[in-house]
């Protein structure tokens, strides 16, 4: 399989996608950070008091790192949600890769994770840690799905698309795909092993959770300090949470925020548990 065959086959896969995960418009809210966010809406929330609380130590994460936060956790035993800025547009960076690796599950048999891609050094492009070894000999689908998740490679992810979405909506996305009956048992098992070794920004929802929580993550980073996770987190005995934190900050070559993603995660962690 070409590399233009591949990129083919994976935009058409992706199309599969709950449709919410991605849109035709690109207008990313210009809403100034600090400001209050939109009233979340749909499902339980959390006490007045306390998502009041919530929301307002959110807001203040946002003045001091001069940022703009967007936060979508649910919390699935319960039911209950914290929001902040949910609704609003951030710009995808490589968080769906996990959502494209999970279309090629979705549309295939596993026999296909075995097809070979092949590819040039000019394919190469952006930060890719694992593809730029396998010009040579190209890489199989499973080993592309498994770069694009685990280490996040750029090659990988130029076989695909990006756009931008909301932390509710990309949400809704990763809890279907890990915990919902999008894919068969089978397949949600391997995406869920990426997911869950994921060896990027450890320093974002990973660290704001307290010892002993599994989390089962995809990242994203780019210009403009935007910086991305979104996980599924399994606390010890009891059901697990869906926590989308999505950020970025003016000015093409301001750099992100680690620290903001795990502060808005422990903000998270004190309101839903």
């Amino acid at each position: 399989m070409s590399y233009e065959q591949s990129r083919r086959a994976l935009l058409t896969a992706a199309a599969l996608l709950p449709p919410a995960a991605c849109g035709a418009d690109e207008h990313r809210a210009s809403v100034p950070p600090g400001s209050p966010s939109a009233p979340p809406s749909g499902g339980p929330s959390l006490g007045v008091d306390a998502a009041a609380g919530a929301r307002a130590r959110l807001a203040a994460l946002e003045r001091r790192h001069g940022a703009r936060l967007g936060v979508y956790a649910l919390a699935t035993g319960t039911g209950a949600t914290l929001t902040h800025r949910a609704d609003e547009r951030f710009a995808f960076c490589s968080t769906f890769k996990a959502l494209a690796a999970a279309a090629v599950l979705h549309r295939n048999p596993l026999s296909h994770l075995d097809d070979r891609v092949t590819f040039t050094r000019a394919d190469v492009d952006s930060i890719s840690p694992i593809t730029q070894h396998h010009v040579a000999t190209g890489m199989t689908v499973r080993e592309l799905c498994e770069a694009a998740i685990r280490y996040s490679d750029g090659t990988t992810g130029n076989l695909l698309m990006r756009d931008t979405t909301t932390p509710r909506a990309i949400a809704a996305d990763y809890r279907a795909l890990v915990l919902g009956d999008v894919l068969d048992p089978a397949k949600r098992a391997l995406l869920e092993g990426w997911l869950v070794r994921t060896t990027t920004g450890t320093a974002r929802i990973r660290a704001g959770l307290p010892k002993g929580w599994k989390p089962a993550r995809k990242t994203g980073t780019g210009d403009h300090g935007r910086a991305n996770d979104i996980a599924v987190v399994w606390p010890p005995g009891v059901p697990p949470l869906v926590v989308a934190v999505m950020s970025d900050r003016p000015g093409y070559g301001t750099p992100p925020r680690e620290a903001l993603i795990a502060e808005a995660t422990r903000v998270i962690v004190a309101a839903l548990t």
